[in-house]
């Protein structure tokens, strides 16, 4: 899942044919040059049911701000459920209607990251300061750096003309240039912990480079494959997150509290 966010957790695994190199070569040159320094994505992810359940399926939207700092304004849907959130620096706020109703009307928490770090296992803020020096092509320059993409051809999407790369790798063979070795591990982890197997990547890239979408499928022993879209919509476009009215936000400390 990293890999659709750009942040680099990429590493070795089978090449293909030295034929397309080239071609592979020219265009991951051109993705390398570009400087995002913000954008705007639309994105699905599926997740197989298990034991008779149905699948489930994220969908939402969000623009990102990578520099001079992070910030985010995402919105998604999740079995129905609306859930926005709001990322500025360090600090992450999460719309949760049904916390207004126990608390006369604060519907946003605050999370402290390293409450959500320990709950994660993931260390997430190292994960955000990494992400403010990231962008979607550290995919793709890790994995062309270990010849482990492929050119599976041409074809049309948002009505552009795209290339697409396709290259895969393992758990095992995770690495990074872009996260710290501890983080790296503790994204192993939690792959393990999945039962991943293998990650694809697939980026349909323009001509001049820029990525348009990127399609991760997760091959997982616990939920079967797990499978994102990302398809970028915009890129360098002005992105303005505020906090949230401070009359409106409660920490997740207090709404641990919080009775009924």
């Amino acid at each position: 899942m990293l890999c659709i966010l750009g942040l680099g957790a990429c590493g070795g695994g089978g090449g293909g044919g030295s034929a397309s190199v080239p071609s592979v070569v020219k265009l991951t040159n051109l993705a390398s040059s570009q400087k995002i320094d913000s954008l705007t994505l639309a994105t699905t992810t599926t997740v197989p049911g298990s034991a008779g359940a149905a699948a489930t399926t994220v969908s939402g939207t969000a623009a990102l701000q990578l520099r001079p700092t992070l910030a985010g304004d995402l919105h998604f849907t999740v079995a129905g459920r609306a859930i926005s959130e709001r990322i500025i620096g360090n600090a992450i706020y999460v719309e949760l209607p049904q916390i207004a109703a126990h608390d006369g009307g604060r519907p946003w928490v605050s999370v402290d990251l390293g409450a959500a770090s320990s709950a994660a296992g993931i260390n997430l803020s190292e994960l955000l300061a990494q992400a403010r020096n990231a962008d979607p092509t550290s995919t793709l320059r890790l994995l062309a750096a270990k010849h482990v993409f492929h050119s599976i051809g041409t074809s049309t999407v948002d009505g552009q003309r795209v290339t697409g790369l396709t290259g895969s790798f393992t758990p095992s063979t995770l690495t990074s240039s872009v996260l710290s070795p501890d983080l790296v591990a503790q994204v192993k982890a939690k792959l393990t912990q999945l039962g991943a197997t293998r990650e694809e990547v697939t980026t349909y890239l323009t001509d001049a480079g820029h990525p348009v979408r990127i399609v991760t499928t997760l091959t997982t022993t616990t939920h079967g494959p797990i499978t994102s879209t990302v398809d970028i919509r915009d890129i360098n476009v002005p992105v303005s997150v505020a906090p949230p009215p401070a009359g409106q936000t409660i920490t997740l400390a207090e709404v641990k509290k919080l009775g009924g």
